[in-house]
């Protein structure tokens, strides 16, 4: 089973209010301090209606805390019924056995848990005290759940990588498939709300980040492969291709793809029913970076609108989605992913400083393993259907070539130059291996 990819999805604060006070909150800034008051349940049900006739596939509640709202599953019924597949994420507190009968037997489609940390003294660091022993009370209640009641209901970790957690990587593969989740998605840190806030104490470099990936990859042995456990990083894609062929992982993107889907296949619905892109775009801390990108800011209540179409009209939707249009910086124009991968339109120094990393990441990774002679399984390759290239490689590597060298030997038998070829070669190498045919 994999984690759950939409075509079209609303993600829906459907409570402003929490049960805890998170040091990285990103709802924070926008909640906190807030009188925002909740959508009524008819006003919920009446935004359920509007997304379905407007073509979205998939809800994500979110909040505050969705299961703190106390008509949650008369909300998620509603959702259902009307053939939408529900997703929650949560803090997992409120899981109790009850709760957890509910929710599955109502038909939610996957359950994220947040941890900050795989034990208490780095969890509660983040999310307060005690709340890391209730917090996987919650989990394993879910899970026991899902066992009695013989539900496929996926069931991963939401884990945000900060300062506080930076040693915790090498336990937080064991510690999924120990508590028996499906999956775990990997965060970055985003510098808003509390987590702003609190930066002197949990902030962490995009650089230090990756390191954290490599060494939670570092032990992801091949249990994690063969049972299907998901390892998903919503990062760029030059990031996701370079930590897959390194470390022989299939680590999947973010649910969205590589390219800001903000305002075409997602919005965002805040708890009073203010509707936005996503959640960048609406908060305060970018507001700087929004003037200078010309963009119509505007507050609009999605009950005033009747469709999709609609809303797109709006000075606000029609300006953010000509500026994702705009393209990117030149440092993008000059990637081989630039077509189906592009930074965040109104944050992109992030993720253009993500791709430089793995760049010289992926550079030095390349200098090492190039010139390495590659051993195949004879057993396992004998089996395989493949096209004549692809023989001829296989072919190659038997003879002991390295990648270097077969590069060269198809470069020069295609009549083409070895740049031309060494993607496709590496490529193929890549799936030898994440397949079991490269000892």
């Amino acid at each position: 089973m994999r984690w759950i990819k939409v075509y079209k999805q609303a993600i829906i604060d459907v409570t402003g209010k929490c049960n805890i006070n998170c040091r990285h909150c990103y709802a924070a800034s926008k909640y906190g301090k807030h009188n925002r008051i909740d959508m009524s349940l008819d006003t919920v049900l009446k935004t359920i209606d509007l997304l379905k006739d407007s073509g979205y596939t998939h809800i994500l509640f979110l909040g505050g805390e969705p299961l703190f709202r106390e008509d949650i599953l008369k909300i998620i019924n509603y959702t259902i019924k009307k053939n939408l597949k529900v997703m929650i994420n949560t803090n997992g507190i409120l899981l109790d056995e009850n709760m957890c009968t509910e929710l599955i037997e109502l038909g939610v489609e996957q359950i994220s848990v947040s941890f900050e940390g795989t034990v208490d003294k780095i969890h509660d660091l983040i999310a307060g005290q005690g709340n890391f022993n209730k917090t996987l009370l919650g989990l394993r209640t879910l899970i026991k759940t899902r066992k009695k009641l013989n539900s496929n209901i996926f069931i991963g970790i939401q884990y945000t990588i900060s300062k506080i957690s930076v040693n915790d990587a090498e336990n937080v593969i064991n510690f999924a498939l120990r508590e028996n989740v499906d999956g775990v998605n990997i965060n970055f840190l985003d510098d808003i709300g509390n987590a702003n806030k609190n930066k002197d104490d949990i902030g962490i470099t995009i650089n230090e980040s990756i390191n954290f990936i490599e060494d939670i990859l570092k032990v992801c042995n091949k249990i994690c492969l063969d049972n299907g456990f998901v390892i998903q990083i919503p990062a760029k894609r030059a990031l996701i291709r370079y930590l897959n062929h390194k470390f022989r992982v299939n680590i999947e993107e973010g649910p969205l793809g590589f390219k800001c889907t903000a305002g075409d296949k997602v919005i965002l619905i805040e708890n009073d029913g203010v509707v936005t892109p996503c959640g960048i775009v609406n908060n305060l801390m970018y507001q700087n970076s929004i003037t200078n990108k010309n963009l119509n800011h505007q507050i609009l209540y999605i009950f005033d609108y009747k469709n999709q179409e609609e809303l797109n009209c709006t000075d606000y939707f029609r300006s953010f989605n000509l500026l994702k249009e705009k393209g990117s910086s030149c440092v993008c124009n000059e990637c081989r992913y630039n077509n189906d991968c592009r930074p965040c339109p109104i944050n992109p120094e992030k993720d253009i400083e993500q791709c430089k990393i793995a760049k010289l990441r992926y550079e030095k990774f390349l200098d090492n393993v190039l010139k390495l002679p590659v051993t195949i399984n004879i057993e396992k390759i004998s089996n395989l259907k493949m096209n004549n290239t692809a023989h001829q490689i296989v072919n190659l590597f038997l003879e002991n070539y390295s990648i270097e060298e077969v590069v060269k030997f198809m470069s020069y038998k295609a009549n083409k130059k070895e740049n031309d070829i060494l993607d496709d070669v590496i490529d193929f190498h890549y799936l030898l291996s994440i397949n079991g045919l490269i000892v």
